[in-house]
């Protein structure tokens, strides 16, 4: 999870569906028959234990959906427990997007099925609906309660009719907004071929506002409802993922993206969580100042297809001329479509006298607090074997930030804790017989 030059290092920690993040993801990847349960699902703060959420199998498939090949699924009936799990961390502005694969097999009178929300469970919101309609069904949206309230709040239908027993992935979006009453929220719904790699300009539910109802003070988890014996559905659900941007969960998690100036090259190592109709890979590279990344000469790297399995991928780089440059990865499915990862930096200089520090050092990071992302700076007055970690205050180990041989220099280290929780972290350096450690605050 690094990004590293010569005298420069630099981290880009990447939990993303083909090179984005996820504040939230499930898969339902348990043995079928097992239930939500013992898999970290949390009962509501109305206990109820009938019809316990069940894992089944096979999951749910759509193409172009990431998650869609991954795991099982779970099966929702109309009637039942309702249950929750938090997401990686607290979100309290912007745009937060709900994902989901449903296929419904029998629909009723009306009643939700999926929400988000705070840490509390007491004021679910983002209520997705599910009512027959003709032959089929629609979906609708709330805020909060239909049921309660004075007013009560109306349920904002769709009007697109869905078919039974077929798979849609459904998008759900809550807008935080600066005012009282004003965040908004909106429900896209695709068929297969359909999912778009862009926000449509229209949902198929909203924008919608409520000023009668109050708005989400903080998202924290996802909520899974079997309603009422009369109202509520009977579906499949499959493939949750939360993001604050329009990003699809694409086939190919990138865990890792690094770059190391060695000698005269510069080599990129990077690795999968899980990939999708994986092609392969095409290193691509632009010098600072220029405008475009152009492809590395003989670069490509075959992909292995499809697998759930982590993998690891190496290149290295002996084309490359003194500068600062900028490398990324550009992967291509199967079938053609190309997603490209962040870009890493790599600060190539051709020598190092006058610059070589005197003395091994560690600094304080910057900025401090941060949130997500952070620098580490280090100096080397002799080549050699690095360790940089990070801990919690536990002890634990939740990063290695460098882990290997060195030149002398100054190098950085640019740590994201996107997927860590607030609190304080110690970063630890070993480099021959020198040791350092420092603090530093995540706050979020």
């Amino acid at each position: 999870m690094k990004k590293i030059g010569l005298l420069l290092l630099g981290l880009a920690m990447l939990s993303m569906p083909a090179f984005a993040q996820f504040a939230f993801e499930e898969d339902f990847d348990y043995p079928a028959g097992d239930t939500l349960g013992v898999h970290g699902w949390l009962i509501t703060s109305t206990p109820n234990y009938v019809n316990p959420f069940t894992v089944v199998a096979p999951g749910l498939t759509f193409t172009g959906y990431g998650p869609s090949p991954i795991g099982n699924a779970c099966a929702m009936t109309n009637n039942g427990q309702d249950r929750y799990k938090e997401f990686n961390t607290t979100i309290t502005s912007g745009d937060v997007y709900l994902w989901a694969m449903i296929n419904v097999s029998a629909a009723q009178t009306g009643d939700y099925f999926l929400a988000m929300s705070p840490s509390s469970q007491t004021a679910m919101t983002s209520r997705t609906y599910i009512k027959a309609s003709g032959s089929g069904y629609v979906l609708g949206l709330t805020k909060s309660s239909s049921t309660s309230g004075s007013p009560a709040e109306t349920i904002q239908w769709g009007t697109t009719v869905l078919s039974f027993n077929t798979t849609y992935v459904v998008v759900t979006k809550y807008s935080f907004q600066s005012g009282t009453g004003d965040d908004i929220l909106s429900t896209y719904v695709f068929a297969e071929g359909a999912l778009t790699p862009d926000e449509p300009a229209t949902p198929e539910i909203g924008p919608y506002t409520i000023a009668t109802k109050g708005d989400a003070v903080e998202l924290k988890s996802v909520t899974l409802r079997q309603g009422s014996t009369s109202a509520a559905p009977t579906l499949t659900i499959d493939g949750l993922r939360v993001t604050t941007a329009w990003e699809i969960p694409l086939p190919v998690q990138l865990a890792s993206f690094a770059a190391v100036r060695v000698s005269n090259d510069v080599q990129l190592s990077w690795s999968t969580i899980s990939e999708v109709n994986n092609f392969g890979f095409y290193v691509e590279r632009k010098l600072d100042g220029t405008a475009s990344f152009t492809e590395v000469p003989n670069s490509f790297i075959a992909g292995h297809a499809t697998t759930l399995e982590p993998q690891s991928y190496s290149f290295t780089d002996n084309t490359v001329t003194p500068g600062v440059w900028y490398y990324r990865l550009r992967q291509v499915d199967l079938d053609g479509k190309i997603n490209y990862s962040e870009p890493v930096k790599v600060e190539y200089v051709t020598a190092v006298t006058s610059e070589t520090p005197a003395t091994y050092g560690l600094s304080q990071n910057y900025p401090n607090p941060f949130n997500p992302s952070t620098d580490i700076q280090f100096s080397l007055a002799k080549a050699g074997t690095v360790s940089l970690k990070v801990y919690d205050m536990l002890g634990r180990e939740v990063a290695t930030l460098a882990n290997g041989e060195y030149a002398a220099g100054v190098h950085h280290v640019m740590f994201n804790a996107i997927n860590l929780p607030s609190g304080a972290y110690f970063y630890a350096l070993k480099a021959g017989n020198f040791s350092a450690l420092k603090s530093m605050m995540l706050v979020k």
